[in-house]
């Protein structure tokens, strides 16, 4: 199905590829060893914040996991949220979107990935590097309220398409951890060109702790 290329299938493989570092099994002591080589400055974003502000959305309020509120436009779907190794993981899907890709959607993720927020970012940007499919990756530190850090993570990913032919999606995740070291991902993914000043940009930005 094009939704799931869309949407969930890199977005998806990089969350649990970093969740499951350190774990048992051929690849992830090499590649939890790539980062824990790093020094820690080597880690720090550094690209300039993109300056994210809480957005005043307009919609109904959720809570699609423990700790986390968000604001979703009206006439959303929401997929059964689902739990796998600590990492609960829920998805929306927005009105007005294309019915065959599923987009623009929401993922929201909760949990105690083990490491922290600069860590675990570094290693999805080189994850997201390394895949070959993503072009313009920016990762930088923000501040938001409640959030002990904050960083963001944007891109754009090509996309092949069933039948042959690519198109490319935006992407927006916004990464928080509130003082516990819970870490929350909040990630907007829409076609090429319509996520700047969105409706799925603005639920982003709803995020809410607490």
């Amino acid at each position: 199905m094009r939704s799931l290329r869309s949407l969930a299938v890199v977005p998806l493989i990089v969350l649990a590829l970093a969740g499951c570092a350190g774990q048992d099994g051929e690849g992830a002591d090499d590649a939890a060893g790539a980062t824990t080589s790093q020094e820690a400055g080597d880690m720090t974003p550094t690209d300039a914040p993109l300056g994210l502000v809480p957005s005043d959305a307009a919609g109904r309020e959720v809570s699609p996991v423990d700790g986390l509120t968000l604001t979703v436009p009206d006439g959303t779907s929401e997929e059964a949220p689902t739990t796998d190794k600590g990492m609960t993981t829920a998805v929306y899907r927005l009105p007005g979107g294309d019915a065959a890709s599923g987009l623009p959607a929401l993922q929201v993720q909760e949990g105690d990935l083990g490491r922290g927020l600069t860590e675990e970012t570094y290693f999805q940007q080189q994850l997201l590097e390394g895949a070959g499919i993503n072009s313009d990756i920016h990762r930088s530190a923000e501040k938001w309220p409640g959030a002990a850090e904050a960083v963001a993570l944007t891109w754009s990913q090509s996309v092949e398409e069933d039948g042959g032919g690519t198109h490319t999606n935006d992407v927006l995740q916004l990464w928080l951890a509130d003082e516990q070291g819970r870490t929350y991902t909040v990630m907007a993914v829409a076609p090429e060109g319509e996520l700047d000043g969105s409706a799925a940009e603005d639920a982003v930005l709803s995020a809410t702790l607490g």
